[in-house]
């Protein structure tokens, strides 16, 4: 969404997002610095077909990686991990 001009360590969710009201005074690097208002909205906003296929693909490698570390922990743990069915192979050696 930024064409790769955002910064990569910096990782926003809702509940670290902070609004600055215009007028106001931004004391974080000077007290003299007053917040402006650079661009107001123009009140377009872009379709949402733009972002279901990012989103879409997002969606899938996730499911990817959720199939990979399943198949890792069968491997590791047994064929029934995760499936309801909690067989472990070792200890049904034991038995």
């Amino acid at each position: 969404m930024t064409s790769g001009k955002s910064d990569p360590s910096h990782n926003p969710s809702f509940k670290s997002c902070m609004i600055r009201i215009p007028g106001s005074y931004n004391s974080k690097y000077a007290k003299d610095n007053l917040v402006k208002i650079i661009q107001k909205w123009d009140g377009y906003r872009p379709p949402i077909s733009l972002l279901l296929g990012n989103f879409h693909a997002y969606l899938v490698d996730q499911k990817i990686k959720e199939m990979k570390l399943q198949k890792r922990l069968e491997k590791r743990c047994g064929s029934g991990f995760g499936s309801g069915i909690s067989k472990i192979n070792w200890i049904e050696t034991l038995l």
